[in-house]
């Protein structure tokens, strides 16, 4: 009786206000548990309780009644509304309530610089197809340099490199696996495994030219030609600078002669002096 009373003039289609320029309240929630809270006023739904056995609220299947057209404007679903539809508590003071639980997919900007300590902030925004739209928001880490300590006869040298260039790569395997799909941004824990793989690369290939050249002798290898120039420049260069060091000396050493000779020639005249000083003296003493 009370369900034909409300429903067989009422017009899904129209918007349940009394003048047509009247806003219609309606309250919006979200909980973590996957539900979906709406709230609205019916005025084509009211009825004085006393008069239908104190029934005071009624479930009525959605597509019987006008419900405000909510959806997810940034929604990743196919289906676009993944939420379940399920019956309208209405009151009999006109309050409607409408709880449909679902899964929502959205679209995201994903800031990933700081991963794994980063703290994202993605949005989902809701509102009406057709009238304003409300909105809610949800707040959301050497050992390359050893392997130059190593003696090249201990051949253990580039196998270490090696290992370390491995199981660095199996660490960026790692870590791009646990770093979300969409970002607009390059995760600082991933430049720093970049550069240290391409310094162990560096090392790895530094290690190899070096054992090459360390490993070769007269028997394996021959000497080329620009090496042997530049070696015979080099001694030339070494010999030139040893002849101008020993011209240096003698020279040095001439002058550590001069020096004393003259020093000599100082002290002979010196006592030549005081012997005529010595003879004068005597001479006036004997007068």
């Amino acid at each position: 009786m009370l369900l034909h009373k409300l429903l067989d003039h009422y017009n899904v289609l129209e918007r349940p206000v009394a003048n047509e320029s009247d806003p219609l309240q309606l309250s919006f929630g979200l909980t973590l548990m996957q539900i979906i809270d709406v709230e609205w006023n019916d005025m084509n739904l009211r009825w004085n309780s006393s008069e239908y056995g104190g029934v005071k609220d009624l479930r009525i299947p959605p597509h019987r009644l006008w419900k405000p057209d909510v959806l997810m404007y940034n929604s990743a679903d196919e289906g676009f509304d993944g939420t379940y539809p399920t019956n309208v508590v209405v009151r009999n003071n006109g309050s409607c309530m409408y709880v449909p639980p679902g899964i929502f997919k959205s679209t995201c900007k994903i800031d990933i610089t700081w991963f794994p300590f980063d703290d994202q902030r993605c949005e989902m925004k809701f509102g009406s197809w057709t009238y304003d739209g409300l909105q809610v928001r949800r707040n959301k880490a050497s050992m390359a340099v050893l392997g130059f300590t190593l003696p090249p006869d201990s051949g253990e040298k580039l196998s270490l490199g090696v290992t370390i260039l491995l199981s660095l790569t199996v660490f960026l395997n790692m870590v791009a696996e646990t770093m979300p799909a969409t970002s607009d941004a390059v995760p600082l824990l991933g430049t720093y495994f970049n550069c240290i793989m391409f310094m162990v690369a560096s090392s790895v290939v530094s290690t190899i030219l070096i054992l090459n050249y360390h490993h070769r002798n007269a028997d394996t290898h021959e000497m080329s030609q620009w090496i042997q120039i530049q070696i015979q420049i080099q001694i030339q260069i070494q010999i030139q600078i040893q002849i101008q060091i020993q011209i240096q000396i003698q020279i040095q050493i001439q002058i550590q002669i001069q020096i004393q000779i003259q020093i000599q020639i100082q002290i002979q005249i010196q006592i030549q002096i005081q012997i005529q000083i010595q003879i004068q003296i005597l001479s006036i003493l004997s007068y």
